[in-house]
């Protein structure tokens, strides 16, 4: 079956550190022109998909907020069908729209903690405080499972990092809701309303593109971009179905195995 839609990934595939990547853009003008149906995929759990939209056309890089997908709105559909009452450590835009979703209940215990990015977290304290609620049986969503990411002053802790300091002291293993998780990008799959073997994902990173990509049945471009600079293959993990110096190529590389 001739591959239709395409799960791309955001960072280390359309920019890394900041900077686009060459020939990005013409790539995503060449699939749109093909026909192919495009979602892009980012584990960025700081920002709502709008916000990540109106950086990328300020820099002149033509993704609709639509188009994105991003682990807070699977959090927010995993909680769709409770009464949830959340404890939140995520920046405040994040926390506020989740709270606009499922407003506090003062009165009632929290039934959730709800890991996102911690760039906005004041420290011990709110950590100690999530801590504490895990142990009185709340359940722990966390946005993704990040060790860390780059960005363009180097890298930085991100949100698994901390997902592991609470799961460690709590005991409590956490539901995740990002890439790579099958549920991810079984949503991703869904919304572009085809089937496993007519999608490609492509990204950069083997962790989360690629084991993601092998977890849900689908075929897979690993780019030689961003993280997968400094990644290496090894015959014990999810191997990609293409390897692609850039996006640049993946248009020509698609034309053929469709042809």
């Amino acid at each position: 079956m001739p591959i239709r839609g395409c799960l791309i990934d955001l960072d280390g595939t359309i920019y890394s550190a900041g900077t686009l990547i060459e020939g990005a853009v013409a790539a995503i003008e060449q699939l749109r022109a093909a026909g192919y149906q495009l979602l892009f995929l980012t584990n960025t759990d700081s920002q709502l998909p709008e916000t990540l939209a109106a950086k990328l056309q300020a820099r002149q890089i033509p993704i609709q907020a639509h188009e994105i997908m991003n682990p807070l709105q699977a959090i927010a559909t995993y909680l769709a069908n409770t009464d949830p009452n959340l404890y939140i450590l995520a920046p405040r835009t994040v926390k506020t729209w989740l709270e606009q979703q499922y407003p506090p209940k003062a009165d009632q215990p929290v039934s959730h903690v709800v890991l996102a990015h911690c760039g906005e977290v004041d420290g011990y304290a709110s950590l100690n405080v999530a801590f504490r609620h895990l142990l009185q049986g709340a359940e722990f969503l966390v946005s993704q499972p990040g060790r860390n990411y780059l960005s363009n002053t180097g890298l930085n802790l991100d949100t698994g990092a901390f997902a592991a300091l609470l799961e460690y002291a709590s005991q409590i293993a956490p539901t995740i809701l990002g890439k790579p998780t099958k549920t991810f990008f079984e949503q991703a799959m869904q919304a572009l309303n085809l089937s496993a073997d007519e999608v490609v994902v492509v990204g950069d990173d083997l962790t989360t593109d690629i084991v993601g990509a092998a977890n849900s049945g689908m075929a897979s471009v690993w780019l030689r971009t961003g993280k997968g600079q400094d990644q290496t293959l090894i015959p014990s993990m999810a191997q990609p179905t293409w390897v692609l110096a850039s996006i640049a190529e993946l248009p020509a590389l698609l034309a053929e195995v469709n042809r």
